[in-house]
């Protein structure tokens, strides 16, 4: 059966426990429409609610909603049956559906994650030697690190030669991703000595946090990686759920096909996100 997540924004009345009863109404509900609730995310500070249920169309989702509460989505979008495990994390629902931390609270873990990369880091090095590589590794990491501050993103780890980063909200992601390429394509332009080009994968779901490093897994982690190393020189590469997040955001998106990538059974579609120096 299809997949959709269906998103709920300014829910500036909601609670926890009214969420929460609206899902059980939801759940008593889905049967006659042919639904099945799967998991929910309630972000208190952001007043969002996300919902992921298999159905068989955009509708049957509104009419559960219609029919229990009245409380329309805002948005209904088709996510890939394969990418299922990426949005379910690991097994953090309570005993009705909703996402909840390790000690049983209620969390809104869905999150945009981006990875950064410097194309040809080995090469490059080789050329200039290490010395030379190290400081460009300082201007690169001062560079992302200044665009990932200024668009209220978390800065996860550092690979070496990038960053994997988290984002509460997609249209930050997608706007920091956007801007350093930008700052980039400046400095080389003032300082053509230093050859720094990067490609950057992003995707979004519901990744594992845990351990004293405070890292992320799981599959959406894995997506992101992949995808990252889809993109070429400059460029910017998305998951299909990152490109429909986006509607009515102003950004443009070029489809680059479908691909194989490994620990995916069905071919991923991917989507270039259009940016432009300033």
């Amino acid at each position: 059966m299809p997949l959709f997540l269906d998103i709920h924004r300014d829910m500036e009345d909601a609670t926890p426990e009214s969420i929460r009863e609206a899902h059980l109404s939801d759940l008593k509900a889905q049967e006659a429409f042919g639904v099945k609730y799967l998991k929910y995310w309630y972000d208190d500070r952001k007043k969002t609610v996300c919902c992921l249920v298999e159905a068989p169309n955009k509708e049957a989702c509104h009419a559960v909603h219609r029919h229990s509460h009245g409380n329309i989505a805002d948005e209904v979008i088709s996510v890939e049956h394969d990418m299922i495990a990426a949005f379910l994390g690991g097994d953090e629902v309570d005993n009705v559906g909703a996402a909840v931390g390790a000690a049983g609270e209620p969390i809104g873990a869905f999150r945009t994650l981006m990875f950064t990369d410097i194309v040809g880091s080995t090469a490059l090095c080789q050329r200039l030697g290490d010395d030379e590589m190290y400081r460009l590794l300082q201007v690169h990491d001062q560079i992302i690190r200044e665009q990932i501050q200024n668009h209220g993103g978390w800065d996860v780890k550092h690979t070496g030669d990038g960053f994997l980063v988290s984002f509460a909200t997609v249209s930050s992601a997608v706007a920091c991703a956007q801007n350093m390429q930008r700052a980039f394509a400046g400095h080389r332009a003032d300082h053509p000595a230093d050859p720094i080009h990067i490609s950057i994968g992003m995707s979004a779901g519901e990744p594992i946090s845990g351990g004293a490093d405070r890292d992320l897994y799981g599959s959406v982690v894995n997506l992101t990686a992949r995808i990252c190393a889809q993109a070429g020189q400059d460029e910017i590469k998305v998951a299909q759920v990152v490109k429909d997040l986006c509607l009515g955001k102003g950004f443009q998106f070029e489809s680059s096909g479908t691909s194989e990538l490994k620990g995916f059974s069905d071919p991923i579609p991917i989507y270039q996100l259009v940016w432009a120096p300033l």
